[in-house]
């Protein structure tokens, strides 16, 4: 049996079930092509591995925790800038939650107790928040994130309370999180006619955009901007 250390992230869309049951099958594959368009090019700078991806969920790992919290910042400042001057009908509103420890592996998948706990978080975050447990909080670089601890927490299926945090946002900022965690990945601005050119596996899939340089990203020192006081 093979084993790996990771921070284990899921995504998901608010909403999503009962948006797509009003919409039309042709306004479902848009939202999700535009959902990967924003998504993916974040998780490949930060050098996140997306293990699957379930309707408009992703699994994703990373070998290092404070990637992982700024890779989560980085998407929920790309899609603030991205709904910015859109109505409430066509906005995409995530929710992030990270948990980290040792896997399981089989077949390009990962499974245990680590999945399973990030899986429960999911569900106490709301759209545009990054939640996360106390072993991402220990493992990541804490000078470089500004963190509200909330408290210990009972997840369904998981025999002890669970201590969760969350990275502050700012909301009456452009970028809740400061922007710079998004900024130094050098990605061209969101609009819906800058993504029109991504589609999800299975046709032409992600645009000369998603091939983000990890050079550009440099030390955890260039991951400082996230720290606000």
């Amino acid at each position: 049996m093979k084993t790996a250390s990771y921070t284990v992230m899921f995504t998901d869309i608010q909403g999503f079930t009962a948006r797509t049951s009003r919409q039309t099958r042709a306004e479902n594959e848009r939202l999700l092509r535009f959902h990967d368009a924003l998504l993916l090019p974040v998780v490949q700078g930060y050098l996140g591995r997306r293990v699957k991806t379930i309707g408009d969920a992703y699994l994703v790992v990373f070998d290092s925790a404070t990637r992982a919290l700024a890779c989560g910042a980085a998407i929920q400042d790309r899609l603030a800038a991205y709904n910015r001057n859109l109505p409430d009908g066509e906005r995409i509103d995530v929710r992030i939650a990270l948990s980290a420890g040792e896997v399981r592996v089989e077949r390009g998948d990962v499974f245990g107790a680590t999945v399973n706990i990030a899986s429960r978080v999911e569900g106490l975050a709301a759209a545009g928040e990054v939640c996360f447990t106390e072993s991402v909080y220990l493992l990541a670089d804490r000078s470089c994130f500004d963190v509200v601890k909330l408290g210990p927490r009972t997840l369904k299926g998981i025999p002890e309370p669970v201590e969760i945090f969350r990275l502050r946002r700012d909301e009456s900022l452009p970028m809740p999180y400061g922007g710079g965690a998004l900024e130094s990945l050098g990605l061209p601005e969101p609009t819906p006619e800058a993504l029109v050119g991504f589609w999800r596996p299975g046709a032409k899939r992600l645009a000369a955009a998603a091939a983000v340089a990890v050079a550009a990203i440099g030390g955890y020192g260039a991951f400082a901007w996230l720290h606000r006081t």
